[in-house]
């Protein structure tokens, strides 16, 4: 029995053993990996290194520190789309979190830059987009949004779809227009809910969708909305059953092109009959 107790012992001295040198191990290992981007960080910074090793630097901090780097953007935008643009070609997906954090905190057109390289990494971007969705920035929700329908992700589709009951009507309006860059099922039926939405904006931007899709269920809702008492909507109706090719729509857009109040709903519907005219 004192045999067995002693071997216990000594095997859990050994374990014991063997998880410190692990630990030691790993916190060794992490030094190494803290003074290596200690080091690529000081060489960033270094002016008076030359271009194409600040871009080694940046290379190795894109894994290590992009937090670093998107601090650095506004100082060395030069050194960082260079870096950004070699990865892109390469589709190397390192630089991922560095683009989402630039995409999410810079604006305008370098925003829209950002965009373009999220959108050449396809399927890989989309976790990362997604998650952007539930920010409180409605500029980035929208672009977001925008950036995943442009690359073609109909896995978002239900992401995109609940942004249609967000208390913006502005993020309304970019999740129906994302929503109508969409193919199937799932994306038209949210688009035809929209129709139904307080803001007119969010209703316009449904009915453009639908005839982008050339959804031909979209036919009754916008046929009913021609007698919209806003002529925002009555002109995107119109414009909607022009594309989408229902010779059936030729009555009521006549009679909205020659009777309707307002001139612009009278020019939109004119031109609807013209698109319908050419329709086989």
């Amino acid at each position: 029995m004192a045999v067995k107790q002693v071997a216990v012992i000594c095997l859990s001295v050994a374990v014991l053993a063997g998880c410190a040198d692990g630990e030691d191990r790993w916190n060794q290992a992490g030094m190494k990996i803290a003074a290596r981007a200690s080091a690529w960080r000081h060489q960033f910074d270094d002016p008076t290194q030359p271009d194409s090793l600040r871009m080694v630097a940046a290379r190795g901090l894109l894994r290590l520190d992009p937090q670093f780097l998107a601090a650095r953007y506004a100082q060395y935008p030069q050194l960082l789309r260079g870096t950004i643009e070699q990865a892109v070609v390469a589709r190397d997906t390192i630089c991922l979190p560095l683009l989402i954090q630039l995409f999410e905190t810079r604006g305008g057109e370098e925003r829209i830059e950002f965009e373009v390289d999220l959108i050449a990494f396809g399927a890989a971007a989309h976790p990362y987009l997604r998650e952007l969705l539930k920010r409180q920035d409605r500029g980035v929700v929208v672009r977001a949004a925008d950036a995943l329908a442009k690359s073609g992700a109909e896995v978002a589709t239900a992401d995109i779809s609940a942004l249609l009951l967000h208390n913006d009507d502005w993020i309304r309006m970019g999740a129906a227009h994302a929503l109508g860059q969409l193919r199937g099922k799932a994306a038209t039926d949210a688009l035809l809910t929209a129709l139904s939405d307080s803001a007119y904006a969010v209703i316009n931007a449904a009915l453009v969708g639908l005839a982008s899709q050339h959804a031909a269920v979209a036919y009754e809702p916008a046929l009913a909305l021609l007698a919209d008492s806003r002529p925002e909507v009555r002109k995107h109706a119109a414009h909607t059953l022009g594309q989408l090719g229902n010779s059936a729509a030729r009555a009521g857009l006549l009679r909205v092109s020659e009777q309707d109040p307002d001139g612009g709903v009278r020019f939109m519907a004119s031109r609807a009959l013209q698109v319908l005219e050419g329709t086989p």
